[in-house]
């Protein structure tokens, strides 16, 4: 059993609202936690899931915080929103009170039982093709010795599920390195991305604590797939009803703002379904 953590920027928690039955019906947590604005508090009660402050979750961890210390280093802080819901899923690690934890983007839905353990106990991380040289470039930089791509997927995912006591003893390893500036984990890791890519996409969380698992505890995991969806605005047009979701032939739906505002059209949606038919 786990707790199920969810980050989320308190102008969509209509995502939250469309897709909590689906938490409670197909993940096997103990309980929800919602780590978003003050602002969203009613909103997240009213849900019935527990609240929890997103600037007091951790000393020194707010948004502002974030945007400052991008700002010290000389670069546009445009993408610090970014950063910080993943330094969120992070932090999280040092007030969880069980052994486990998930965090799921509240964009996505899953529509069937979602398994995060073999049967012999080993922990199941959902994998995907992808690859984006900068995460592992700042990684890198993280800890000694260094870490290197130990997959041949990505352990970017929709969801994760974090073990807290190799989150703590990875932030440990981060804090205590002498050759990054910052005090909390999180200005260190800021300061190990190239600032060409502060602005853009630098640093992956699941990347890091999955490659770091694997790299350091490879018998007590299993890379796993799961079939999922992430263009549901440009395949569909828009939300789909409870009904409809139920009858896809799916894990994991996705319905992500960036894909509602820049819809794909008709051409690259049949490349787009070739490609999916041809590429497992």
């Amino acid at each position: 059993m786990y707790d199920l953590i969810l980050v989320l920027d308190y102008r969509r928690i209509d995502e939250l609202q469309y897709s909590v039955d689906f938490y409670r019906k197909n993940l096997k947590c103990t309980s929800i936690s919602v780590i978003t604005a003050k602002s969203a508090k009613q909103e997240v009660e009213v849900l019935g899931l527990r609240f929890i402050d997103e600037d007091k979750l951790m000393d020194g961890l707010t948004l502002q915080a974030v945007r400052d210390y991008i700002a010290s280093l000389g670069v546009q802080n445009n993408r610090a929103a970014w950063y910080f819901q993943q330094f969120l899923k992070m932090g999280y690690s040092r007030i969880c009170s069980g052994e486990y934890y998930v965090t799921w983007d509240t964009d996505s839905i899953p529509l069937r039982k979602i398994t995060y353990f073999t049967q012999d106990g080993k922990i199941c991380f959902h994998m995907r093709n992808e690859y984006h040289k900068p995460y592992f470039d700042t990684m890198a930089r993280l800890v000694e010795p260094p870490l290197k791509k130990i997959s041949s997927k990505s352990f970017i995912s929709e969801n994760m599920i974090f073990k807290k006591s190799v989150m703590l003893e990875l932030l440990e390893k981060i804090e205590s390195n002498g050759h990054l500036s910052g005090q909390y984990f999180w200005q260190k890791i800021l300061a190990a991305v190239d600032r060409n890519e502060l602005t853009a996409s630098g640093f992956s969380e699941f990347e890091l604590y999955g490659t770091y698992f694997a790299t350091h505890y490879p018998d007590l995991c299993k890379e796993d797939r799961l079939k999922m969806e992430r263009y549901g605005y440009s395949l569909y047009g828009r939300r789909l009803s409870c009904q409809e979701l139920e009858k896809l032939d799916l894990d994991v739906i996705a319905f992500e703002k960036w894909d509602k505002d820049n819809p794909m059209g008709r051409y690259e949606k049949i490349k787009y379904k070739l490609k999916k038919l041809f590429w497992r």
